[in-house]
């Protein structure tokens, strides 16, 4: 910037001189030469440096974009050999595998094997999305604990190291211990493993012989009290008439309402007992309330469905039960597409 004020100098000199008639032409036309030289290299300067700054910016965004770490797709998060399925942890989001309709999401760090008993989940975070499956066919999950027998449902599985746990969000699942023993997992349910040790009860050889005794009187006797006056029997009343499904209700109204949470497990209780009557009772009783939202009356309706058509093989009372869900809950858009296909089932059968 200093030089080409310099140079601005100099011309406005010459120039001056010029008109002063002090140089001569010649000189005139040499340093005229020599200042449009000095301007032109000065604006070529200025030319070179904005273009070497746009080639460095160019430069620049290309190193960036270069050096980026590419995104790893599914394929290259899950490697599959002789049977085992990993997922690398450094993958982002669950990777989703398909197995005849069903949609396995398996999130990273996770380690399955594939065999004839089942998918097992050895390591990880695992959720299942299970299509529904005919009467009599299953879809098992194999834990570090036992086994899980699923109809059509979806969970998550986590396994650790030590144990892990299960979360049914839809459907329903029976959880086959390794020792034999079998639990029903309702909706919204977890079950852990391994179970939780149960409380020895305490006997007389667990009890040291130097310990202090306490000796207790033996209470006084009593006096025997009066026979009261009998009183003259009272007229018999007529018998009240009353609906069975009203008595039902009574017979099982608890003392205060309940809450949801509280009817479903008292409904998984009774179930768990085969007492599957008494459980439709219960969800009928319930299912009225006018406390309870329309999306929790729709749920006891869907389990009353549930109980008629796999527990207790009525149906013509599960087939009346879905039509009346249909009817009574249109906007029941978590079990809409469930409750029409059992309806189709219902109207296709002889």
């Amino acid at each position: 910037m200093a030089s080409r004020l310099n140079l601005e100098r100099e011309a406005a000199a010459v120039r001056s001189r010029i008109d002063a008639e002090r140089l001569s032409g010649r000189e005139s036309v040499e340093l005229s030469h020599r200042i449009e030289a000095s301007l032109s290299g000065e604006r070529q300067g200025w030319r070179v440096a904005f273009a070497a700054s746009g080639v460095l910016c160019v430069i620049a965004l290309w190193l960036v974009v270069a050096l980026r770490p590419p995104q790893r797709n599914e394929q290259d998060c899950m490697r599959e050999h002789a049977g085992f399925i990993d997922i690398d942890p450094a993958c982002r989001g669950p990777v989703s595998i398909e197995r005849g309709g069903d949609v396995i999401l398996a999130h990273a760090g996770a380690h399955l094997e594939e065999s004839a008993q089942g998918m097992r989940v050895r390591h990880g975070k695992v959720s299942f999305v299970v299509q529904k499956r005919e009467r009599g066919a299953t879809m098992r999950v194999l834990v570090s604990h036992g086994a899980i027998e699923v109809v059509g449902t979806r969970f998550t599985v986590t396994q650790e190291d030590q144990g892990g746990k299960v979360k049914l969000e839809e459907g329903s699942i029976k959880f086959h211990w390794l020792g034999g023993d079998e639990s029903t997992v309702v909706p919204g349910e977890e079950l852990e493993w391994p179970p939780r040790p149960k409380p020895t009860p305490v006997t007389l050889d667990d009890i040291p012989l130097d310990a202090p005794v306490e000796v207790v009187a033996p209470p006084k006797p009593q006096a025997p009290a009066k026979a009261p006056r009998p009183t003259p029997p009272k007229p018999p009343e007529a018998p009240k008439e009353e609906k069975p499904e009203e008595q039902a209700a009574e017979a099982d109204e608890p003392s205060g309402p309940m809450l949801m949470e509280d009817v479903l497990k008292k409904m998984s209780t009774l179930r768990s007992q085969h007492r599957y009557r008494e459980a439709v009772e219960l969800l009928r009783a319930q299912s009225d309330r006018g406390d309870f939202s329309g999306l929790q009356q729709a749920r006891l309706s869907f389990e009353i469905g549930l109980l008629l058509q796999d527990r207790m093989d009525d149906k013509a009372g599960a087939c009346a039960q879905w039509k009346q869900h249909a009817r009574r809950y249109p906007d029941d858009a978590s079990h809409a597409d469930r409750v029409q296909e059992y309806i189709r089932a219902c109207e296709e059968a002889p």
